[in-house]
């Protein structure tokens, strides 16, 4: 089959789009898309431009790969970072290679422009395809885990390490990220940001000081523990691709306001 490609970098040039966009989404998911969801994650977001590579069978559109902007720290400096982003094949065109080539065109723009690392949180059947045709680095020790708050402690008793991680103090990101529709965040004291979620909180963002939080909710969070521990929800899938070369060594810590977005 004769697919046509087509890179979008510019969300002027993206909105003309988003109709068939959309209509992707609810044939690929068999769910409607949130269209102030999709709004908020390309339109609004002031790290930059989205970059997407679209497929075409003719006139209809029938894959979608993309990645948004979405900047982390090391030490205080700014690392161009990037959110891998809804991936979308037509149920008719499964299996034809078409996500892999999308996604190869995305990453050599964002190469182009200078991206330091895309990253993302594939899910367990996806994230082999990534790890084996798309370069990705795999980190499976991660998990979430639901855990009462004078037990937490023992999740993190390790010294921290510098890391790339989200900035707390870029005040444009963290109000862009918390304006997430039909959500609603706390900032608390100690660098916390929390979500309540059916009667607990999601620990969003921390800086390991959870003095803020009541000791009577249940706490779940992101951490690297043991994946047979009871207090395990599920596995995080979490992984990454490094263009800037120099900077591929160094660790990334993954959390809930990274993941939590689309």
């Amino acid at each position: 089959m004769d697919y046509s490609t087509q890179i979008v970098s510019s969300k002027l040039e993206l909105a003309s789009y988003k109709n068939q966009i959309i209509h992707l989404f609810s044939l690929a998911f068999e769910k409607d898309m949130d269209e102030s969801l999709w709004e908020w994650a390309f339109m609004e977001n002031p790290c930059g431009n989205p970059i997407v590579s679209l497929c075409f069978d003719g006139d209809v559109l029938v894959g979608h790969y993309a990645i948004i902007p979405y900047d982390l720290t090391y030490q205080g400096r700014l690392i161009k970072g990037s959110l891998s982003m809804t991936t979308m094949v037509h149920p008719e065109h499964h299996k034809k290679g078409i996500f892999v080539k999308l996604a190869e065109q995305v990453y050599d723009v964002a190469n182009e422009l200078e991206y330091d690392l895309v990253f993302g949180f594939p899910n367990k059947n996806s994230a082999p395809g990534f790890e084996r045709k798309l370069d990705w680095s795999i980190d499976k020790s991660y998990h979430v885990i639901m855990t009462a708050k004078n037990s937490i402690s023992k999740y993190f008793s390790e010294p921290e390490r510098e890391s790339l991680k989200f900035d707390l103090n870029n005040q444009e990101l963290v109000n862009w990220r918390l304006s997430k529709p039909n959500c609603k965040y706390d900032k608390l004291d100690g660098g916390l940001v929390v979500k309540e979620f059916e009667g607990s909180l999601d620990i969003m963002h921390h800086e390991r000081d959870f003095s803020a939080i009541n000791d009577d909710i249940d706490l779940s969070i992101i951490c690297k523990c043991d994946p047979e521990d009871n207090n395990v929800l599920f596995d995080y899938v979490f992984g990454y691709r490094f263009f800037n070369q120099n900077l591929k060594n160094l660790p990334i810590t993954p959390s809930l306001i990274l993941s939590d977005v689309f």
